[in-house]
């Protein structure tokens, strides 16, 4: 990777929230080789990052999604 390219990306990361920045880590954790295939599914990388923020459920999930959408109304 380019020096460039690796200064952007960790300029860009480096705005982030915290809680944004360890999904980001988690993420590219996932990328490292021996990672299984199954990690990098849509469904994996969901249920990961709702395991990050302390989901337990689906309804809790709704929950959560419910009132960021209403505060994006206010």
């Amino acid at each position: 990777m380019s020096a460039n390219l690796e200064d952007s990306i960790q300029e860009k990361v480096r705005r982030l929230s915290d809680d944004q920045q360890r999904q980001v880590m988690a993420f590219v954790e996932r990328l490292k080789p021996g990672v299984s295939d199954g990690a990098l599914s849509a469904t994996g990388l969901l249920e990961s990052f709702a395991k990050e923020r302390g989901f337990k459920s689906a309804d809790e999930i709704d929950a959560y999604l419910r009132e960021e959408r209403d505060s994006w109304d206010r």
